[in-house]
Formats: structure tokens, sequence, C-alpha cells
């Protein structure tokens, strides 16, 4: 997952191409009353699979459609419309982004705004693919037994726990050894996990600004 301060940054450069695009249509539509403004797609995030969701569900397991999601621009009543839009197919050879029937799965004037749920929804889906098998194991109460200190640690890797603040590690880890003996729903260790990668950033800014702090009050 993406931090929020690596989204902050690309969200205002796609809001500059969104500037820039606002500013052909207007021209156009001066020059040609009634002209309806095609969106245009800004970025594309990397496809998703859906096989470790339908696996923590309780489901097969067996692959599912992929999804493919992008972020455009649209004008509408002399406004930027910033969509994050959805289509899905069997990820074969040939398939080209768009060409089947897409979805609109949120719209804002933010492009930060739409960028974050596609992130997230992104990531949602890659944990719940690698994660399905441990949970699929502690369904079948193969783990809850004695936690292998290898396995918390597989699964640290998983969700990046070596970024987060030491603080967040701990949290992880117990969250962790939750999530293996089934106290806690995989949807909601995702979340979790999810929570304390996009913060992680924040985490270091913050203890250098104090480091900074103290630095300045110790010359006087």
């Amino acid at each position: 997952m993406k931090t929020h301060r690596e989204i902050l940054a690309e969200a205002q450069r796609l809001e500059q191409l969104g500037w820039q695009y606002a500013e052909e249509q207007r021209r156009a539509i001066v020059e040609l009353m009634g002209h309806q403004p095609a969106p245009r797609v800004l970025m594309a995030f990397p496809e998703s699979a859906t096989v470790g969701r339908d696996g923590m569900d309780g489901g097969s397991g067996d692959a599912g459609p992929v999804f493919r999601r992008w972020v455009e621009v649209a004008f509408e009543e002399g406004a930027t419309e910033y969509r994050l839009m959805q289509d899905e197919g069997d990820g074969g050879p040939g398939e080209v982004m768009g060409e089947r029937s897409s979805i609109v799965l949120m719209e804002s004037d933010s492009a930060f705004d739409v960028l974050e749920e596609g992130y997230e929804v992104g990531e949602q889906d890659r944990l719940g693919e690698l994660l399905a098998p441990y949970a699929e194991r502690a369904e079948a109460e193969e783990i809850a037994e004695s936690i292998d200190p290898t396995v918390v640690r597989q699964i640290e890797a998983i969700i990046g726990a070596g970024d987060f603040s030491a603080a967040d590690r701990l949290g992880a880890k117990a969250d962790i050894v939750d999530f293996l003996e089934g106290r806690i729903e995989p949807s909601a260790f995702i979340s979790a996990a999810i929570s304390r990668s996009y913060r992680r950033d924040d985490e270091s800014q913050l203890v250098t600004e104090r480091c900074g702090e103290r630095i300045v009050m110790g010359r006087f």
C-alpha cells in the first residue's frame, strides 16, 4: 500500500493533468457548442485477481475474475470530476482495459480521494490472495494448537511489517497471532495492516520533526 505522502504527490500530478484536460475542453466547448467531452484516462492500477478473496470467504479458492481499475477525469457542467473505474475479465491474452462493461466505483472532485480508494481496494485484493492459504489453515485448525514463528515472519513479510513503526510492528504481530488463531476476521486483519502501511511515513516524519525540535531547543 502506498503511503499518504506518496498518494498525495501522485494526486497532485494527476490534478495538474486534470486541469490541462479541463482547459482543453473549455476551449473545445467555446469552438463547438453542444460538444460532449470524452473522459480521459489518467492512470491505471495493477490488475487484481480475486482468488484469495474467494478462498478467504470460504469459497473454493479457485481463480476468479481479474479486475482492472483506472482513474479517469471527466468535464461536466464546467467542472472536473475524477472517477475510479473498474471492469473485469478472465485475464486472457488480448484483453484491453475498458473493452468490457465498466462501472464507476467512486467519483470525486479530488484526485487524492479517488487514488486512495483505488490503492486500498487493490491492496485488499493483493493481501486477500496472499493470505488466503493461512486463513484456510486457520479455519481448519491446522495452526491454532501452536503458532510457528516462521509462519508469523512470513505474514509479517507479506504485510510489510518491517517498514512499520516499532509500536505498529508490535500491534501487527499481535494481530497476526489473533488472525492465525481465528480470533480476528481476515477482512479486519487486512484493514488494520493497510492502515499501518498507509501511515508508515507519517510516523517517520513525526519522529524527525521531534528530533529537530530537540536540536533547536538545545541551542538556547
